[in-house]
C-alpha cells in the first residue's frame, strides 16, 4: 500500500513552500461529489467536482479542474483513490483554503480511508489569516519555457506550484497597487478563486463599441490575454473601459488582479477558454516593467492551408502563410445596412503550395502596409466556402506579421529557396484544391478530393450515422426543388445569419439585440437529385443556391411577392442539370426520430473533360 505524505496538507494550507512535502504530495480522496454551478442562459455546463483530500493526518477541501473530469467519468478517480498531486493552486474561498487540482497521477485504489484525519480548518482555528505561517493565497505559475512550436502547444501546458518574479516597479498614477509576488497561470483561473494575479500579454485589443437598447446604453472593449499556460478574453465596461482603453496596448505585458471570472460566452469568444474576465471597478492593472520575454506573443493551433476543406463553413481556425499577392482596396456600400465598407483580399500560400484568399476589413484593409512576401499568422479567422474555401478576419481575429515562431522561420526559408519554382494551387468552386479552376473531379495539380460515391453507396454504407459527420462527392442531376419555405429572414449583420422576427414594421434579431428596417433573406432549400442508381434529398444553403438559381434570396422573395410566374420559372432553371456536389452526411435526432441529413457544401457544373478522364481512370483500375 502506498504511504501518504503525512503533514503535506498543513504545509499546503500555510503556504510553506520551503517544505519538500509541498511538492507532489501523495494524498487520498475521502469524498467526491459534483458541484452545483450557475450557467449563463443558453450555455453548456462543464462538469465540476468537489473533493476532500487527506494526507492521513489532516483533510482539506479541493476542486477538480475541468480538464481532469474525465478521470471521474472513467471511474479512475473515486472515493478512497490514492493520488499524487503533480500540479495545484491553493486559494482562499470565503476565508478557507481550497486546493485547485490542476494535475494528478492516479496511484491505486485503497480499500478504505487511511489514518484518522481531522479537518485542517480546525487546526487553523477557522482564521487562517491569523496563522503565523499563512500567506496570501498561493497560486501556481508556469515555468519559463521558450516559445513553443505548434506541435508542442497541442500538449497541455505544464504548471508549477510556485514562481516568484522580481517585484514590479512602482505602479503608474491612477491608484493601482503593486501586485503580489505569487503569479497564477491563466490556465488555473476559475470562479471559485477570490485572490489571484496573472501576468499576461495583450495579444489583441478591440475598438470601443457602443450599445443603446431598452435596458440603457453603454460601451465596452475587450482584450485577449496570453501567458505560457493559455489564453483568456477580458472585457471592460463603461467607466472602466474609458480608464483602460488607452492604458492597455497590444504586445505589452501587464499584471491583472481582482477581476471577475465568468463562464465564457462561446459565440463572442475565440480563445477556447471556458472562462472569461470582466474588468470591474476594483480590477487592478499594472504594467510589467521587468523583462517578459518568457511570455509568448502568439499562441496558435495551426491548420495547413491544404486542410481547410476538413473544416465547415464559419469555423474558426488559425493559419500561417506567406503573403503571395495583395489585392486592391475595395470600398462599397452594404446593400443590407447601407453603411460604407472597405475590404482587401490577400493571397496566402504555404509549403503545400496551396493558396487561399484572406479578406481583411475596415481600417485594417485601408491601412494595410506589409512588406512583400512577409509571413502572416492569423488567429481566429473565419472559414468561408465561396469558390471552395476562403478565410476572413473578424473583429475578434488577430494577424501577426513575421511572428517569431519556428513555423514562420521554416516557411520563410522555404519560400526564399523555392520562390521561382512554386506553382500555387487554388481552391475551386467544386471544393477541390487544384491547379485549374472549375475542375469538378479534382484530377489536376495533385488536387485533394473526397471519396466519390453514387447515391446507392451513400445509403447502403449509412454515411453520417456515426457521431461525427462524413463527407463525400456525388455526381447527380437536379429533378425537383421545393419552392415552399425556400428562404428565411436573416439578420443583416455580417457573420450573424440568425433568424429575425417581424415586429410590425421592423425586424428584430435577439442575438444581436438590434432591430432592422428589413431582413436579409437567406436560402435554405430542399433539392431532390438522382443518378443511375437512386435519388436523394439534399439541403442547399445560401451561396450554393445562389450559384444554382442565379439570383439572391432577396430577389427571389421580391419575385414571390410581385410576379408569381417568374418566381416559379426561376426554380426551373437548374432542373435536369447535372452537378458534382460535395456533401456532408450527419445523423440528427428530432422528436425522438433519428434521421440522416445531407447538406451540400459546394456544387460545380459538370466538366465533361474532367469527368471523362475520371471514368477512363476508373475503368482502367477496375480492369
Amino acid at each position: 500500500m502506498t504511504s501518504l505524505s503525512q503533514g503535506a496538507i498543513m504545509v499546503i494550507a500555510t503556504n510553506n513552500t520551503d517544505s519538500p512535502l509541498y511538492y507532489k504530495p501523495v494524498l487520498q480522496v475521502l469524498a467526491l461529489r459534483r458541484a452545483q454551478q450557475q450557467v449563463p442562459s443558453g450555455g453548456a455546463a462543464a462538469d465540476r467536482y468537489r473533493l476532500i483530500l487527506s494526507d492521513g493526518v489532516h483533510n482539506i477541501q479541493a476542486i477538480l479542474a475541468t480538464q481532469l473530469t474525465d478521470l471521474v467519468s472513467s471511474n479512475q478517480l473515486q472515493v478512497n483513490t490514492v493520488i499524487r498531486l503533480t500540479s495545484f493552486a491553493c486559494n482562499e474561498i470565503r476565508g478557507k483554503s481550497f486546493i485547485m487540482m490542476l494535475g494528478l497521477d492516479v496511484l491505486q485504489q485503497a480499500p478504505g480511508p487511511i489514518g484518522a484525519p481531522v479537518s485542517v480548518y480546525n487546526e487553523l482555528g477557522g482564521n487562517q489569516e491569523a496563522a503565523p505561517a499563512a500567506a496570501p493565497a498561493p497560486a501556481p505559475a508556469p515555468a519559463r519555457p521558450p516559445v513553443q512550436s505548434y506541435q508542442q502547444q497541442q500538449q497541455p501546458a505544464q504548471t508549477y506550484n510556485s514562481y516568484q518574479p522580481a517585484a514590479p516597479q512602482a505602479a503608474p498614477a491612477g491608484g493601482y497597487a503593486a501586485p503580489p509576488a505569487v503569479i497564477c497561470p491563466i490556465r488555473s483561473l476559475n470562479p471559485y478563486q477570490n485572490k489571484w494575479t496573472i501576468r499576461a500579454r495583450v495579444v489583441h485589443k478591440s475598438d470601443m463599441r457602443f450599445w443603446n437598447n431598452a435596458r440603457g446604453e453603454g460601451k465596452l472593449f475587450s482584450v485577449n490575454l496570453l501567458d505560457e499556460s493559455g489564453e483568456i478574453k477580458a472585457t471592460a465596461f463603461n467607466e472602466m473601459a474609458d480608464t483602460l482603453i488607452n492604458q492597455l496596448q497590444e504586445g505589452k505585458v501587464y499584471y491583472f488582479s481582482n477581476a471577475r471570472v465568468n463562464m465564457a460566452r462561446a459565440q463572442f469568444n475565440n480563445t477556447k477558454n471556458e472562462y472569461e474576465l470582466s474588468l470591474d471597478r476594483g480590477t487592478e492593472v499594472v504594467p510589467c516593467n521587468e523583462p517578459a520575454a518568457d511570455v509568448p506573443s502568439v499562441r496558435l493551433e495551426l491548420v495547413g492551408l491544404d486542410k481547410l476543406m476538413d473544416y465547415e463553413k464559419d469555423a474558426s481556425v488559425d493559419a500561417i502563410g506567406v503573403l503571395h499577392e495583395v489585392g486592391d482596396l475595395n470600398e462599397f456600400v452594404s446593400k443590407t445596412t447601407q453603411k460604407p465598407l472597405s475590404k482587401r483580399d490577400l493571397t496566402l500560400i504555404d509549403m503545400s503550395q496551396q493558396a487561399v484568399r484572406l479578406t481583411v476589413w475596415g481600417k485594417q484593409a485601408q491601412e494595410f502596409a506589409v512588406e512583400d512576401h512577409a509571413v502572416l499568422a492569423v488567429k481566429g479567422a473565419k472559414v468561408g466556402d465561396f469558390g471552395g474555401r476562403t478565410l476572413s478576419l473578424l473583429s475578434s481575429s488577430t494577424m501577426t506579421v513575421n511572428p517569431d515562431i519556428p513555423e514562420a522561420h521554416r516557411l520563410r526559408g522555404w519560400y526564399d529557396a523555392e520562390r521561382h519554382n512554386i506553382t500555387p494551387r487554388y481552391y475551386t468552386s467544386a471544393g477541390m484544391s487544384g491547379g485549374m479552376a472549375g475542375g469538378s473531379g479534382g484530377m489536376g495539380g495533385g488536387a485533394r478530393r473526397d471519396v466519390r460515391k453514387n447515391l446507392a453507396q451513400v445509403k447502403d454504407e449509412n454515411l453520417g450515422n456515426e457521431d461525427k459527420p462524413e463527407y463525400f462527392n456525388v455526381r447527380s442531376t437536379v429533378t425537383y426543388i421545393r419552392a415552399e419555405n425556400f428562404a428565411y429572414p436573416a439578420c443583416p449583420n455580417e457573420g450573424c445569419q440568425k433568424k429575425v422576427v417581424d415586429n410590425g414594421g421592423s425586424w428584430r434579431c435577439e442575438k444581436c439585440d438590434q432591430s432592422f428596417p428589413a431582413p436579409q433573406y437567406r436560402y435554405i432549400m430542399s433539392v431532390n437529385t438522382c443518378d443511375h442508381v437512386g435519388q436523394i434529398w439534399l439541403q442547399v444553403f445560401n451561396e450554393v443556391a445562389e450559384q444554382m438559381l442565379g439570383k439572391t434570396a432577396n430577389e427571389m422573395e421580391e419575385l414571390k411577392n410581385t410576379d408569381n410566374l417568374l418566381f416559379k420559372q426561376a426554380f426551373e432553371v437548374p432542373l435536369l442539370k447535372t452537378f458534382v456536389f460535395r456533401c456532408k452526411a450527419k445523423a440528427e435526432t428530432y422528436n425522438e426520430t433519428r434521421k440522416t441529413r445531407y447538406t451540400v457544401m459546394s456544387a460545380a457544373p459538370l466538366d465533361f473533360v474532367s469527368e471523362s478522364k475520371q471514368l477512363i481512370q476508373s475503368i482502367e483500375s477496375y480492369a
